[in-house]
């Protein structure tokens, strides 16, 4: 098991009613991805604008695929005093060589700085083997300050982005292509519950449900504005520019085409990382 730390962007400027509300679709989503990919269970917790787990080390690349999660660590923690912060980064960094900086972010009241606890760090680890160079350095350590726990890492993983899948409530999508299964991948990385619709065979389907971790609900064939109705969609999401005045006059609702402005190479580059 390891303990990884978990950021968020977005979800951190909403009111604490909405955070909170957010934090909890998140930690539900992080629980339903590692239970349907590794099934093993993951301890949660929560504070001060992270979410921590410990899991085991092939959790990453799993995470890397939830929406809502910006960025990942897998991270060591310590108190958050300077001496045990100044041991621990001797450990981590044993074997460096070549350049180095120091990345420190706090949250909470300390004696000290996060520049004093970056040139302590930096004064502790250098030596004619390794040496401080904060433009473009070869090796960083980053220190998270969290009240009274320190966390130290050395990668940054990124992940999607965006909002926690089922967040943002039901949408229909039109999907007769590869451009349409995109533009239903993209809404629910904005969080949004995708129901997608099939007017021939469920195309691009499989790759869908992979990245939300579950069967998804479909429609296949029959009446679009039947379906959309049944399903109470807050509106229809399209692959096409020319669609969308076409079915906003049809249905009477909005209807959002997220491919709009997107340049081809981005098409093909986000297709590729969909699974298409």
């Amino acid at each position: 098991m390891v303990r990884i730390l978990v950021r968020y962007g977005e979800i951190a400027l909403k009111s604490a009613p909405v955070r909170r509300r957010f934090e909890q679709a998140l930690v539900r989503n992080i629980r339903g991805a590692l239970h349907s990919s590794l099934q093993v269970p993951c301890r949660v917790s929560r504070g001060s604008g992270r979410i921590l787990l410990d899991t085991p080390q092939e959790a990453v690349p799993i995470l890397q695929r939830v929406f809502g999660i910006v960025s990942l660590s897998v991270a060591q923690e310590c108190p958050a005093d300077l001496a045990a912060m100044t041991a621990l980064a001797l450990a981590l960094t044993k074997g460096w060589e070549g350049t180095f900086a120091v990345r420190t972010r706090r949250v909470g009241k300390h004696p000290f700085s996060s520049q004093q606890v970056n040139e302590h760090l930096g004064n502790s680890l250098r030596s004619p083997q390794l040496r401080v160079d904060l433009s473009h350095p070869q090796h960083t350590l980053h220190v998270e300050i969290r009240d009274r726990t320190a966390f130290l890492f050395t990668d940054v993983v990124q992940g999607q982005g965006g909002f926690p899948l089922g967040s943002q409530g039901k949408i229909v999508a039109l999907i007769h292509d590869l451009e349409g299964v995109l533009a239903a991948w993209l809404f629910m990385r904005r969080g949004c519950a995708v129901v997608p619709f099939f007017p021939r065979e469920p195309l691009g389907l499989e790759a869908l449900e992979a990245w939300a971790f579950q069967k998804l609900p479909f429609r296949q064939g029959g009446s679009l504005a039947a379906a959309i109705q049944q399903e109470r969609s807050l509106g229809l999401v399209v692959a096409h520019p020319g669609d969308i005045a076409r079915y906003k006059q049809e249905l009477g609702i909005p209807v959002y085409c997220p491919l709009l402005g997107m340049e081809e190479g981005d098409r093909v580059r986000m297709l590729k990382e969909l699974g298409c």
